[in-house]
């Protein structure tokens, strides 16, 4: 674990202090737990950014696939009401 030395004011200092004691725990484990949650909500945000990019992603395609077969019906039905007339079928 590297060592850093950190440089505030000192009203962020007892800020964190009272917090930091208030969870009982010593400041550097209260600026750890703070960047923890921090990076874990930044990494949980991305992760739902991708998984809308996614779903968005498959509704699109779906779409698109239910205008092709929507399309092929279509042609489907017209092919049939040829062949009804080509071979002389209901009247």
């Amino acid at each position: 674990m590297k060592r850093i030395n950190l440089r505030m004011e000192e009203e962020k200092f007892l800020f964190l202090e009272k917090k930091a004691k208030k969870l009982d725990l010593s400041i550097n484990e209260f600026i750890n737990k703070v960047l923890d949650d921090e990076l874990i909500s930044e990494n949980y945000f991305s992760m739902f950014i991708e998984n809308k990019r996614t779903h968005n992603d498959l509704i699109n395609v779906i779409k698109k696939q239910n205008e092709l077969i929507n399309e092929l019906n279509i042609w489907h039905e017209i092919h049939a009401n040829m062949l009804k007339e080509i071979l002389g079928g209901e009247k």
